[in-house]
């Protein structure tokens, strides 16, 4: 797999180095709880519990809206992204 998203800095079109972002998805349903008085219910925290989300494989510059990259494994990619941050700091 290509890691040509750990050495990007800037977008190559446009030049901004504002980053970039995925076209992602998520799915679910949940039970949505009120009180008898027409409150939401407080206790509404498992809403995502069972949600279903999908990132995206195509990273876009967040100034352009370009294609920059494609990831085939999110996992690696989280993880890849991760440790150059905290080699960064």
């Amino acid at each position: 797999m290509s890691k040509e998203y750990l050495n990007i800095n800037e977008c190559p079109y446009c030049k901004s180095d504002e980053g970039y972002f995925f076209r992602s998805s998520y799915r679910g349903k949940y039970q949505e709880r009120y009180n008898f008085n027409g409150e939401v219910d407080k206790e509404m925290g498992d809403i995502h519990d069972h949600a279903i989300y999908k990132q995206g494989k195509i990273a876009y510059c967040k100034n352009c809206g370009k294609k920059l990259f494609k990831v085939n494994n999110s996992s690696e990619f989280y993880n890849d992204i991760e440790n150059k941050r905290l080699n960064e700091i």
